[in-house]
């Protein structure tokens, strides 16, 4: 428990803070703008007899793109493709089949599981490639950045050796290593990518069959509602 405690602490430290309503509301202008670019004005533009859109596919593309500008700093409009999205639905759907094995059959199973390892490869070098465009970046105002940004804060804190880290009990360890930084990332991308976007599109669905149901009974909003 002292073990787990102090490593939770750790990581917790760093990224907590910069996940409170307050840091994500100053976001509010880029969610809204990005949602009319990426889906209202497409929707817009489509030709009337159109009738099939794949809303959860594009709040896939769109959830994506809003957690590269707001968790990295880094636009991934036009890094997001196949190969990415499939990577993602691959990891999570390995991962979901292992929830109620027992650790060790779990581990041996996502060790030996090629599909597993192919997806979590990919979604690790996207990972790598924003943290190495945060390090080649502007070093003015780091600790302004540091309290704001949360890539910013994890990849300042990556750990100077971690050789001698890794040597030292977990109550003495500082910051994070680069193995555990990929591991926070890929934890706030895997977990927001599929929960915000079934949410996102369930939210989408059933606007649209209320809005009908509007529609088709000309009635008022709060008789609707009531």
């Amino acid at each position: 428990m002292c073990f787990l405690g102090a490593k939770y602490k750790r990581h917790a430290n760093l990224t907590m803070p910069l996940l409170r309503r307050g840091k994500i509301s100053k976001y509010f202008n880029l969610i809204v703008d990005c949602t009319d670019k990426l889906m209202l004005d497409r929707w817009r533009l489509s030709k009337k007899d159109h009738i099939h859109c794949d809303i959860v596919q594009q709040c896939e593309h769109l959830l994506l793109i809003l957690f590269g500008h707001i968790g990295f700093n880094y636009d991934l409009e036009m890094s997001i493709d196949n190969a990415l999205t499939q990577a993602l639905h691959d990891y999570l759907a390995v991962f979901k089949t292992t929830l109620y094995m027992p650790q060790i059959m779990c581990e041996i199973y996502l060790k030996f599981n090629l599909k597993y390892r192919k997806a979590k490869l990919t979604i690790e070098q996207y990972l790598n490639r924003i943290i190495k465009q945060e390090q080649n970046g502007n070093s003015e105002s780091i600790d302004d950045r540091m309290r704001t940004s949360l890539i910013d804060s994890l990849v300042h804190s990556i750990q100077n050796d971690e050789k001698i880290e890794a040597l030292k009990t977990e109550e003495e360890k500082k910051d994070l290593s680069h193995n555990e930084i990929i591991h926070e990332m890929l934890l706030l991308v895997v977990g927001g990518f599929e929960t915000t976007t079934t949410a996102l599109a369930w939210f989408i669905h059933l606007m649209s069959k209320l809005l009908m149901f509007k529609l088709n009974s000309k009635l008022n909003w709060p008789r609707i509602l009531t």
